[in-house]
């Protein structure tokens, strides 16, 4: 997992230092252990949420992606799939079995789940979106923005 985790947090520009946010946030628990206590205290900011178990790139792509965000540029990472320390974190990507964007749920597991990329004029129109894609969807020009701004020094509008 940890060697997985690495390399795709390596292709992330190196100047923009999320390699190591990423690597060093990560860590699996549970509502009842100690450690969330003293992480949140670590990190006083917000908590991105993702399951435990088998690892996969769409929630390192979400999580990676929310790291480029103003509100999520330096969350705690946690890997659970308890139900109770799911509920107190600031965002879920990819486990809780809720699609909300305003209570920034995003999974997209649930049978009832039918989000899909809706550009007319894409020849992937109409496939369904991950938690990647989800997180794209609400704050993709975001991320694009903020990491050209720090990449190239290049502000970007709207238009």
């Amino acid at each position: 997992m940890n060697k997985l985790l690495k390399m795709i947090a390596s292709t992330i520009h190196p100047d923009l230092g999320y390699a190591t946010k990423v690597t060093s946030a990560l860590h699996v628990i549970g509502s009842t252990d100690p450690l969330l206590e003293s992480l949140r205290s670590k990190y006083p900011g917000t908590v991105i949420g993702t399951h435990s178990d088998s690892f996969h790139c769409d929630e390192v792509l979400a999580c990676t992606m929310l790291l480029y965000t103003d509100r999520f540029a330096n969350p705690l990472i946690v890997r659970t799939r308890d139900q109770a320390a799911l509920e107190t974190f600031d965002i879920l990507v990819d486990v809780g079995s809720v699609y909300d964007f305003s209570t920034l749920r995003l999974d997209h597991h649930q049978k009832s789940f039918t989000d899909t990329w809706d550009n007319s004029n894409d020849k992937y129109k109409g496939i369904r979106l991950s938690s990647a894609g989800l997180v794209y969807k609400h704050f993709g020009r975001e991320v694009i923005r903020n990491a050209c701004k720090k990449v190239w020094s290049q502000d970007l509008t709207d238009t």
